[in-house]
């Protein structure tokens, strides 16, 4: 009875600390800044899309990703989505035209599909603005 009440005590501990090495490698508490700005493309607010901020690995930055949904024009991750982490930073945007009916599940005319630039953002609430040419455009329908 002690023997399996040792081994059971060992197993139990075993996956504790496998469990905490695990867990214990990710931050918790990831500092998060506000983003927010406009999007355009060909010179006009971008109906809607998402845009993504992630960290660039090969400028030296790492860690969790944000985003923010765009509609007409204008994203806000305070409003609908994660903050940035701060720092190098790739920027992707797609954008699309706007549903009127949003369960609506007819396609969509694309006007962006994965645009991306590089970014350093301030490790503090800041604002973006993309701007992206008619040349680097989707056009579908």
């Amino acid at each position: 009875m002690k023997v399996l009440l040792h081994r059971t005590l060992v197993a139990m501990s075993v996956c504790a600390i496998g469990t905490a090495v695990l867990c214990g490698c990710q931050p918790t508490d990831v500092r998060r800044f506000r983003v927010s700005g406009c999007a355009t493309f060909d010179g006009k607010d971008l109906p809607a899309g998402r845009i993504y901020f992630e960290p660039d690995s090969a400028r030296g930055n790492s860690g969790a990703a944000g985003y923010a949904a765009i509609v007409d024009g204008r994203f806000d991750t305070a409003l609908d989505g994660k903050g940035s982490i701060g720092g190098p930073m790739i920027v992707r945007v797609t954008g699309h035209e706007r549903q009127a009916n949003p369960n609506d599940e007819s396609p969509v005319a694309m006007y962006v599909r994965d645009y991306e630039e590089s970014a350093d953002f301030p490790q503090q609430d800041t604002e973006w603005n993309v701007t992206i040419p008619k040349e680097r455009g989707v056009k579908t329908r």
